[in-house]
């Protein structure tokens, strides 16, 4: 069965109406809705209220509303997880007729334990953990649990996605799906396969760690090609995205280039070019410098001046998660005391504990190790030094207490381990006394670090340094505190949450207009694995049924058919098989690996050559040499295999299809079909049987004239590449000096010899250096440094070289020689030699198949003659060849990117389309 495709022409027809429209709806997507929900006074109700102001999400309400005037305004809907398992069918519907109202749209898990599995088996036991650097070995059981919070993790991921789908179908153009949190990465891919066209952003607000690290994930690559069927992928700081870039193109083999606009991009498979955003997420900024004046705050800041009167306060606030590095703040803190003696009686900390979403049964292992710490410190110390804050729920600590001890801080030590989003010193800056300001210090592995040039930064594991930077920030002074605090000012009260919503809305609108060229096919690469590949327009699946354009069918005279079914089949195009059946000449050009080679056209060979052979096993089955048999006995079809294998293997496999053209090493050799070869000229009369004829230069216009010769390395004694008996007449595009493939190899040795997972192919004419096996990285690099060096040793006008970025190949080949010269200089010959009595007096029929980048050449050769491309060099070079646009057939062989006008699914496809051409 062909791989499983969603082909999207139904869609296209509609998309060019939402192309120009900026975002008019936003709907965002989270683990939960950022609301509360209680039972109302009235039986079977329920109220529905917003989460405070320090919830970011339930900030995007200022979306609906112009910070300036003129300013876009948005609809902004929001989608998240709800506890199904907790309400009866009737309490849901109340529920929703509760949240409609707020333009929030619960998406009801429906089993306990898939909740379970998901959110603290998956997301937080598995997600969290290893995004913040804890390792699977931490959990004993992480292998076997895996499949079970998977299975969970892709559940709830599809159930968000329907609910997506849901809200965005009616009217998908102007709406901007925006999904957020590491709880949702498999959303993107869940949502494109139902709204290919959805304009989609997902971001990250957590770390994203080294490859390594994501390289312990059993679906990693699941992972990644599911974000990447977003249109952008956004991360707090560059060494995020850094990560993520890095990961993608080790694990994923994508590489990644810069986008206009001092933008990072991932260059997928597919044809697309997924935008990297890097923007830090703001506060609502002006809430809290109001409400830090407001007179319930400077209340509170009073009282707790008076409660800790004559010592400097420092604040921290941290939820209680492993991650946040509470315990050994406290145990830098107790190291200040010891190594500040004096301090014990003029500071203080007031450590604020939040409780976090992690299991209880975590988080009180958690607070019973910091309770030994400040157990510890009020024993040596006193327990005048130390006030620990339990909030135990979040409603225990109001906002206005909570801008109060932002407001009183004499100093603020965040030192957590990692952390991608935290918004505490944002909102601590913001309800500062810009006259009388504290000094913000900071974990440099925290995200917000990057950001905030005006804290002080320390290394959370070294107790020494956080000692130190808090003994500086107690002792400094109010000027110096007041220059810290305006660096970090001037970043925080700039960049609000609405600031950062809208300038992510916009990059996303102008991400999604650089693909408006494209036409969009969803398939799966592999089991479970969806990628979105973008083609040019009217890239379509070459079939025998399917209409050529340019082919117009004339139905004139069809007395029986009504004026009105007239008129619409004279506008019909005819169909592949009918193209074919009236062509008097059809020429196909045809790849062989990757594009006749499939599973059922492989000849068995299971023996201790084929062990030490792979050409053995790839070499053509039967069932194919019979249908290539059948083809070129047909005197109207001229058959050429083109190549990038050498001349003895192909005379070898094809020797018993003597009216089968071949082209060995992409061009550089070329053997005539027997039936055409006294009818073009000396070129193909100068050796009689076997062996090589020169091209002369006067028949291959446009070509350099190579001072190379054949070289045969001795070295090689493998069975590969012994040569065998020539079966026929070979010309050969080689001149007579190839020194240079001597110092080119000797290169090539030293760099493989360097390169661990790379080896050399070396064929009669060409060098091939291969490092798919080698590091990702280290091989691409070693290419490029190796293309370099080629070029200073090696004249240009002697060789191409040429670098294969997804196969991983770096190919030096004699100048002037490939696939697309190839089959234009065949063209030509054609053309001359048999005249227009062999062609009716019309263009050949012409069909090029092949799966590989070097295939590309003869698409773009076929286009730019059939089009009439003067400024292409194929074009110019071949003025005599002419083709028609409507009998000119270009396909790719596999779903990918290509100057083709056709594809077809894989060789099994291709081969099935050859045996439609009628005979």
């Amino acid at each position: 069965a062909p791989p499983r495709v969603r082909s999207l022409s139904n869609l296209l027809r509609c998309s060019s109406e939402g192309k120009s429209k900026d975002t008019k709806r936003v709907v965002i997507v989270a683990k939960s809705l950022p609301v509360k929900i209680s039972p109302a006074a009235e039986e079977g109700k329920y109220t529905v209220t917003w989460d405070d102001s320090r919830n970011w999400l339930a900030a995007m309400k200022m979306l609906q509303k112009a910070e300036v005037e003129g300013q876009a305004t948005y609809s902004v809907t929001w989608i998240g997880c709800a506890d199904g398992f907790r309400y009866k069918p009737e309490e849901q519907r109340a529920i929703e007729a509760a949240l409609k109202e707020h333009n929030c749209v619960p998406v009801w898990v429906p089993e306990k334990v898939i909740r379970r599995r998901f959110f603290l088996g998956f997301c937080k036991g598995v997600l969290w953990r290893l995004f913040h650097y804890v390792m699977p070995q931490a959990d004993p059981d992480f292998g076997k649990k895996w499949e079970a919070r998977w299975d969970a993790y892709t559940k709830v991921n599809k159930l968000i996605a329907e609910a997506v789908v849901k809200v965005v179908s009616p009217n998908v153009h102007d709406a901007a799906i925006w999904i957020h949190g590491y709880p949702a990465l498999l959303v993107p891919e869940f949502v494109r396969e139902k709204l290919p066209l959805a304009k989609m952003g997902i971001f990250v607000h957590t770390p994203w760690p080294t490859t390594d690290v994501v390289r312990c994930l059993p679906e990693r690559e699941r992972i990644l090609h599911a974000m990447l069927s977003a249109d952008i992928v956004g991360f707090h700081t560059y060494d995020y995205a850094r990560h993520f870039l890095s990961a993608c193109r080790r694990i994923a083999g994508l590489d990644f280039a810069a986008v206009s606009g001092g933008r990072l991009g991932v260059k997928t498979q597919s044809g697309r070019t997924v935008h990297v955003e890097i923007s830090h997420l703001g506060v609502n900024s002006q809430f809290f410098s109001t409400m830090a004046e407001s007179e319930g705050v400077k209340s509170l800041v009073a009282k707790l001046r008076q409660e800790h009167k004559g010592r400097k306060i420092v604040i921290g606030v941290d939820h209680l998660d492993l991650v946040k590095g509470t315990l050994v703040k406290l145990q830098a803190y107790e190291r200040f005391l010891e190594t500040h003696r004096d301090m014990k009686d003029e500071a203080v900390l007031i450590q604020v504990l939040l409780p976090s979403s992690n299991s209880d049964e975590e988080q009180k292992a958690i607070l019973e190790s910091v309770t030994q710490v400040v157990d510890s410190i009020k024993k040596h110390h006193g327990g005048e030094c130390i006030k620990v804050i339990n909030a135990g729920n979040r409603e225990n600590i109001s906002v206005e207490e909570t801008v109060a001890y932002y407001r009183v801080a004499d100093a603020a030590l965040i030192s957590t381990f990692w952390d991608g989003l935290n918004l505490v010193p944002y909102e601590l800056t913001a309800s500062q006394d810009p006259k009388r300001p504290g000094v913000l210090i900071l974990s440099e592995f925290m995200g917000c670090s990057r950001s905030l040039s005006g804290a002080l930064l320390v290394n959370p594991w070294s107790l020494e340094s956080v000692s130190e930077k808090l003994a500086m920030a107690l002792n400094m002074e109010n000027e110096a505190r007041i220059a810290h605090y305006k660096n970090r000012a001037r970043y925080v009260l700039g960049h609000t949450t609405q600031r950062w919503a809208r300038n992510f809305l916009a990059d996303l609108d102008l991400a999604k207009s650089l693909q408006r060229d494209l036409s969009f096919v969803h398939v799966e690469r592999k089991e479970g694995v969806m990628d979105l590949v973008g083609f040019q327009k009217n890239f379509s699946h070459l079939t025998s049924a399917s209409a050529i354009p340019g082919t117009k069918r004339d139905t004139a005279g069809s007395s029986s058919q009504s004026p009105t079914d007239v008129f619409l089949e004279k506008t019909e195009n005819k169909t592949f098989v009918e193209v074919l059946a009236e062509s008097k000449l059809r020429v196909f050009f045809l790849d062989y690996d990757g594009t006749l080679i499939a599973e059922g056209n492989l000849q068995t060979v299971d023996d201790d050559a084929a062990a030490a052979d792979y050409t053995r096993k790839v070499r053509p089955s039967t069932a194919l040499l019979r249908l290539l048999k059948t083809l070129t006995e047909d005197q109207r079809n001229i058959v050429f295999i083109m190549s990038g294998r050498e001349k003895y293997q192909l005379d070898e496999w094809f020797a018993g299809v003597p009216e089968l053209g071949l082209a060995a090493e992409k061009g550089c050799f070329l053997r005539w079909p027997k039936r055409l070869a006294s009818l073009l000229g000396t070129a193909s009369q100068l050796v009689s049987d076997g062996g090589d004829a020169k091209i002369p230069s006067s028949q291959t216009p446009g070509s350099p004239v190579v001072r190379t010769s054949v070289l045969s390395f001795e070295e090689q004694k493998s069975p590969r590449h012994k040569r065998g008996p020539l079966h026929g007449v070979w010309e050969s595009a080689m001149g007579q000096d190839t020194e240079w493939k001597e110092d080119v190899l000797r290169l090539l040795r030293a760099y493989t010899e360097r390169t661990d997972g790379s080896y050399i192919e070396a064929k009669e004419v060409s060098l091939s250096w291969h490092y798919d096996a080698a590091d990702p990285v280290f091989g691409s690099n070693q290419a490029s440094e190796l293309h370099r060096y080629i070029e200073k040793i090696v004249s240009p006008s002697s060789i191409d070289i040429t670098q294969y970025v997804y196969h991983k190949i770096l190919e030096i080949k004699p100048k002037g020689i490939d696939k697309g010269q190839t089959i234009m200089y065949i063209l030509q010959q054609i053309v001359n030699k048999l005249g227009a009595d062999k062609t009716g007096g019309k263009a050949p029929f012409v069909l090029a198949a092949g799966d590989e980048a070097s295939d590309e050449r003869m698409f773009e050769a076929l286009k730019a003659v059939a089009n009439e491309i003067k400024e292409h060099r194929v074009a110019a070079n071949f003025p005599n060849v002419k083709l028609d646009p409507g009998r000119t057939i270009s396909c790719c062989v596999g779903l990918r990117p290509s100057a083709a006008q056709y594809y077809v699914y894989d060789p099994k496809d291709f081969v099935k389309l050859l045996k439609s051409i009628p005979e």
